[in-house]
């Protein structure tokens, strides 16, 4: 019999190969400027490094990872039926995903020494889960990452955020024709509350609930959220959102940028001068206000200018290039662009409909 790769993985060859190089090549372009450095860790690691990483209850350990074992070890485990005896060391499995390598890497070399500045690095891998093959989704895949530890402030997830976007550009993707969404889980006061909040609502719905979901309501009541079942999903549209349920602190934060933006949506606000305004770093801002609002200042700010300029093609006759410089937009081709992304029709268009 010809041998066979394994299912649920592919040869990359040709145009995939590279495709796969550009990839790399353009993060590589991307987040070297922001001062992230490549990182490559072993493909194998001890188990225990994703059960510290990712979380015993998970289902990428509890159901997904490759285990590896050497042959003497593998017969002990079938004779045993367990590795709990085994060490530490004799416990391995293939990487799933990229993160908990990077920690231990970074622990392990004492990279972020007690006063150090931040670790910053990206990694483009092959990662392995035990999934069922299918098409999107492999036993193999390759992932491009990033990883910034040592740096308490939210203001990491933001750039991050910011990269990511870039990166897509710069792959050709045109921006205009993607969403971002952005979601946040709350921090260290918020999150305990809310987790229980979510617990509660599945064990009160539990005879609705699939058995894996019952399940999780003990383990990891949020991946709840992440069902495939399209009843459970039902259900879990109606849990409590941690947007209702984040911590005063956050709250009085965007409360003022938020009035800010409302009463100077005419002026030319940049980033920079709301992180001034709040007495924030301007990635932080960025990153909370997108969690409590689920949208950036920048496109708050922008929306408002919309809603400024339906209002103007309304009720006068002013030109658009007037009517741009009144709401705030900084051109005429820029109010042009974002109208029509929000809107779905041009300026004009908008215009004529409405006086029909």
């Amino acid at each position: 019999m010809q041998a066979q790769k394994a299912e649920g993985t592919r040869d990359l060859i040709g145009a995939e190969m590279r495709a796969w190089q550009k990839m790399q090549q353009i993060a590589a372009s991307v987040f070297e400027p922001f001062g992230f450095k490549p990182i490559e860790t072993p493909a194998i690691e001890q188990v225990d490094v994703f059960v510290h990483g990712i979380g015993q209850s998970t289902d990428v350990v509890r159901k997904e990872m490759f285990r590896v074992f050497s042959g003497a070890n593998l017969e002990r485990v079938f004779t045993e039926g367990t590795d709990t005896k085994l060490k530490p060391k004799q416990r391995l499995a293939l990487r799933p995903e990229g993160t908990a390598g990077v920690v231990r890497a970074v622990v392990e070399n004492n990279l972020v020494p007690q006063g150090s500045t931040p670790f910053k690095a990206y990694y483009a891998e092959a990662m392995f889960r035990g999934e069922r093959p299918q098409k999107g989704r492999l036993r193999q895949f390759h992932q491009v990452g990033i990883e910034w530890l040592g740096a308490p402030d939210p203001a990491a997830d933001a750039e991050c955020i910011i990269m990511l976007m870039e990166f897509y550009k710069r792959l050709g993707f045109d921006l205009s024709k993607l969403r971002l969404l952005i979601n946040s889980m709350g921090d260290a006061q918020c999150r305990p509350a809310y987790r229980e909040q979510v617990k509660q609502f599945i064990l009160d719905h539990a005879d609705e609930m699939c058995d894996e979901c019952r399940e999780r309501a003990e383990l990891n009541p949020l991946r709840a959220f992440d069902c495939k079942n399209d009843h459970c999903r039902e259900i879990m549209a109606d849990a409590p959102l941690m947007g209702d349920n984040l911590c005063d602190e956050c709250r009085e934060h965007y409360e003022q940028v938020k009035r800010y933006l409302d009463s100077n949506y005419g002026e030319d606000i940049n980033l920079d001068q709301l992180a001034a305004l709040s007495h924030l770093n301007k990635y932080y801002l960025s990153h909370e206000f997108t969690r409590y609002y689920g949208i950036s200042p920048i496109n708050y700010l922008n929306r408002r200018r919309i809603e400024v300029c339906k209002n103007l093609l309304e009720n006068t006759d002013h030109d658009i290039s007037d009517i741009a410089h009144l709401a705030g937009f900084s051109s005429q081709s820029y109010l042009a662009q974002s109208f029509r992304k929000s809107c779905g029709m041009t300026a004009m268009e908008y215009r004529r409909s409405r006086r029909e």
